[in-house]
């Protein structure tokens, strides 16, 4: 059976393979979760095959699971005798094969076994770090011993870590750009991911008094924060009560112990749950995951392992009792809701952690530049014994010894979340009317050159947009679209060509803006109609009405008759009538 693609993830491939044809460097593909990454995966490497069959490509992941999931998709559109599997977890080392599945972990220990890749697809791109000493740079380095010719495609959710930002920037990044895109908003209106819905809890986990390290809450601060009977009572209240229609529910949870505590908790209010953590060997671990699948279990409890690659499609309930300052982790919880299934219409999300309010909904994340700093003061406290002014972290005063009491535990205030997990409410479109537009080249470093199109009122511009005619798949199918609606002359080629029709071009009367960021997008126009061809009725040609300039029948034109014969030009006889 051949594999059919979607629309987008078709547009994926070809804007890869096109931009590893213009440019050197490495792009990242960035498709959010539930969109289909290993399809997508798939499909690069059988395309690379067909043009290279001597071709050798690796595929690398950090979990067991993933690399599973991979072998699976890849093996829809590759013949499974050419994959091999290199794991050290999954009990196979093959090292011949034209594509090698590997875990990471036991890739990095001894990469010169696997032999020269030509192409190295990463999985979960984002956890490539920059620092050097790590698994993934260890790699990197032997594959470029081997073949200084290979190249690396990331595939990611979200393009960018808590402590340095976007994947693709900083000195040692190991990609160069971003070479294709497509958001969650557009999966879910094209009707491929599932709608997250969400309802605001009546508590609200607080982290003012928890350490930070590295941009992040420090694991174990973070869990005596949280992991309180009392927390842990009233959040589950909640989950029985909203999650009571729903068939899957996935807790995300800030420890093992609290993951445990939560489980427990759960089962005492009457509901079927467990707990999955790293510190669980594979064997009960499976069992339990496998118990979840069958329905056995209503709710697991998680602490880390199900953040990134678990596919569980049916979940329709997903709590989050772990606050974090990483954007991705964030957008990794929320995304174990977006896998469609026949058994939901949506997947309802409770936020206890504060995660919506610190980044926003799921569908339109902010994020922070690294390093940028704060407006607030660092937080102080006064020592009762010595009036002493000391950082409020201190254990005992450092002026007079005199020891601080322990802080007390963060409450659960009864102001819960009231943003929506998803942003509901599109930004307004604000319609411009248009008296000029001018149109020129737009060049960019290391990116095929565009049409640039400025729309003006008067003397003001109002806004551009960029025509790609030079590019291919999904950006080019978007210049013929534009294109086509304001000419009848073929799509150019070039932007050269393209400036040379621009006289062909329709101007709009006016332009629908709306706000993306901080730029205006235009996103609908007022084409003018086209004109009605000028119809040339036959005529008489000899009769006194005839005009040898205007080439028609004064008369006729004068009156459009429905029956020439009732208007009745002189010179026309019933037999003359030439139709």
């Amino acid at each position: 059976m051949t594999f059919v693609l979607r629309p987008y993830q078709q547009d994926c491939i070809d804007a890869a393979f096109d931009w590893v044809s213009r440019f050197e460097g490495n792009p990242l593909i960035v498709v959010p979760t539930g969109g289909g990454k290993s399809p997508i995966m798939g499909s690069i490497i059988a395309r690379v095959l067909d043009n290279a069959p001597t071709a050798r490509v690796l595929v690398l992941a950090h979990r067991k699971e993933l690399l599973q999931q991979n072998v699976k998709a890849v093996s829809t559109v590759v013949p499974f005798t050419m994959i091999g599997i290199y794991s050290a977890g999954l009990k196979t080392k093959d090292t011949n094969s034209p594509v090698i599945v590997a875990g990471i972990q036991s890739a990095a220990k001894n990469p010169y076994k696997l032999g020269a890749f030509d192409l190295v697809l990463i999985d979960e791109a984002h956890l490539v770090p920059l620092n050097d000493a790590t698994m993934y740079r260890t790699l990197i380095k032997a594959m470029r011993t081997m073949n200084p010719d290979v190249r690396f495609m990331g595939l990611t959710a979200t393009p960018y870590r808590l402590s340095t930002g976007l994947l693709h920037r900083g000195s040692n990044a190991l990609f160069t750009d971003i070479a294709y895109e497509v958001t969650v908003k557009v999966l879910i209106d094209q009707g491929f991911l599932c709608p997250l819905i969400s309802k605001a809890t009546l508590s609200k986990l607080d982290t003012s008094g928890v350490a930070m390290r590295g941009g992040e809450f420090v694991p174990g601060a973070l869990e005596r924060a949280v992991d309180t009977t009392e927390i842990t009572t009233k959040a589950v209240a909640e989950m029985v009560r909203l999650f009571a229609d729903r068939n899957k529910w996935l807790i995300f949870c800030s420890g093992v112990q609290h993951a445990e505590h939560v489980a427990e908790a759960l089962r005492a209010a009457g509901t079927a749950a467990s707990c999955i953590h790293g510190a669980l060997n594979d064997e009960v671990r499976a069992q339990r995951l496998a118990a979840f699948k069958r329905g056995e279990l209503r709710a697991l409890t998680s602490m880390d392992v199900l953040t990134t690659g678990y596919d569980e499609p049916a979940i329709d309930a997903i709590a989050m009792l772990r606050p974090t300052k990483s954007a991705g982790l964030y957008i990794q919880m929320a995304g174990r809701g977006f896998r469609l299934h026949p058994s939901k219409v949506n997947t309802l999300v409770l936020d206890f952690a504060g995660n919506v309010e610190r980044f926003g909904p799921v569908d339109a994340v902010v994020i922070e530049e690294p390093g940028k700093k704060g407006d607030g003061v660092a937080p102080t406290k006064t020592c009762e014994c010595c009036s002493e002014i000391v950082f409020a972290g201190a254990r005992t005063c450092p002026a007079c010894g005199a020891p601080f009491p322990e802080p007390e535990k963060p409450p659960l205030f009864p102001e819960g979340s009231m943003r929506p997990i998803l942003s509901s409410e599109p930004e307004p479109v604000f319609e411009e009317e248009i008296t000029n537009v001018e149109y020129s080249r737009h060049e960019k470093k290391d990116k095929a050159p565009s049409l640039r199109v400025d729309y003006f009122r008067g003397f003001s511009m109002i806004a551009s947009e960029w025509i790609c005619v030079e590019h291919t798949g999904f950006a080019r199918q978007k210049a013929e679209t534009w294109w086509k609606r304001r000419s009848t002359e073929p799509v150019p080629g070039t932007v050269d060509e393209a400036l040379l029709m621009i006289n062909d071009l329709a101007t709009p009367t006016s332009i629908g803006t709306q706000r993306d960021g901080k730029f205006l997008r235009v996103v609908r126009y007022a084409l003018p109609q086209p004109a009605e061809p000028t119809v040339f009725p036959r005529a008489c040609w000899s009769c006194a009405h005839y005009s040898e300039i205007k080439k028609c029948c004064e008369k006729w034109n004068a009156t459009p008759p429905d029956d020439v014969l009732k208007i009745g030009c002189d010179a026309w006889t019933e037999e003359e009538v030439p139709f």
